[in-house]
């Protein structure tokens, strides 16, 4: 595992994003059972995520982390703040197919978020634009307590057809960590 240790998870590890990490990532942003729940409309390349990572590895606004999973990276999540006066962060995660369903990606975002709410003084973080088909993603941001606040009827294209999207959000003073 490359990258240094940024949050311990109870069953994950969120390292650095380093540079050698561009080619995992161009790996799975392309596989066609990730790029509709990300978003992905055009193919992109190792010269794609390289500069990806050069214009984005000092943004002070963002946490960018690799997710690994027994020393093994699983996947990718991000917290960037959206709005500094309020204290709002938008929150996103993918996982690798073959890491999905093994609880990673709860740990990952619960102890991302924890770090949001404890150590950047955040108040309110966000997750937008969820497909309604992203089962996953929907049943770990209802099991550590995000209400949905809005439903976006038709909000995006994917896979030739258009899908609503959900708008999700979770307080520090509602915040648990289950």
């Amino acid at each position: 595992m490359t990258g240094a240790v940024f949050i311990e998870g109870e069953r994950v590890t969120l390292r650095t994003r380093e540079r050698g990490d561009a080619e995992f990532r161009r790996d799975h942003v392309n596989d066609p059972r990730l790029r509709t729940v990300l978003g992905t409309e055009a193919p992109q390349n190792l010269t794609y995520e390289e500069a990806a990572f050069e214009q984005t590895s000092t943004d002070d606004d963002a946490l960018r982390l690799i997710v690994c999973a027994d020393g093994e990276r699983a996947g990718h999540i991000s917290l960037w703040i959206t709005d500094r006066t309020v204290g709002e962060a938008e929150v996103g995660l993918w996982l690798t197919p073959e890491q999905q369903g093994k609880g990673y990606g709860t740990d990952a975002t619960r102890s991302l978020i924890s770090h949001g709410f404890e150590q950047l003084n955040l108040h309110r973080i966000t997750a937008e634009g969820v497909l309604e088909t992203n089962d996953g993603s929907i049943r770990i941001l209802d099991s550590l307590g995000f209400a949905r606040e809005g439903e976006h009827t038709d909000g995006a294209f994917a896979d030739g057809e258009y899908l609503d999207t959900y708008d999700y959000a979770v307080l520090d003073t509602d915040w648990t960590g289950n």
